[in-house]
């Protein structure tokens, strides 16, 4: 029964150094392709890519609010390294220069059963103000309309 054992773990310990010789150490895998985003104003300003804070006005004549503690920022647009998400790739050199981040990034921003919609979203030039529409989440998406817009600019 030990000998059983012995060579089992032998095949496990020669296996595993087998995975490590080819792969030279671990898995080498992208974490993205894509673009990153921050998922707050802090982490933006770690990795460097942080421009501003912005404020915001929902423009609707629906009575559509924003949940607390909500915070919209410009930053750098980046993608993760290639072996870790600590690790920030510029996107500048595809024209990709800015994206809109929020913060905490993660759940729903409009209190009801709203979206974000389309709009200025990542962009390569700064403006005064930027849009994003305001869509409805219900009747379940046969029927998605624009009651309202997110209008974002520069914090005074």
């Amino acid at each position: 029964m030990k000998k059983v054992i012995l060579y089992l773990l032998l095949v496990f310990v020669l296996l595993f150094g087998v995975f490590l010789l080819v792969t030279k150490g671990g898995i080498d895998h992208q974490k993205s392709g894509g673009i990153a985003y921050s998922e707050t104003i802090e982490e933006s300003k770690k990795r460097g890519v942080f421009v501003m804070e912005l404020d915001y006005k929902v423009e609707s004549n629906n009575s559509i609010e924003v949940v607390e503690r909500l915070k919209f920022f410009i930053e750098k647009s980046f993608r993760y390294g290639k072996k870790s998400t600590g690790d920030t790739d510029s996107l500048s050199a595809t024209g990709h220069k800015y994206q809109i981040g929020r913060s905490p990034m993660s759940g729903d921003i409009f209190i009801g059963d709203y979206l974000l919609g389309n709009g200025d979203g990542v962009f390569d030039e700064m403006k005064d103000t930027f849009s994003r529409e305001i869509v409805t989440k219900t009747p379940p998406y046969d029927s998605i309309y624009k009651v309202g817009e997110l209008k974002l600019f520069k914090k005074k």
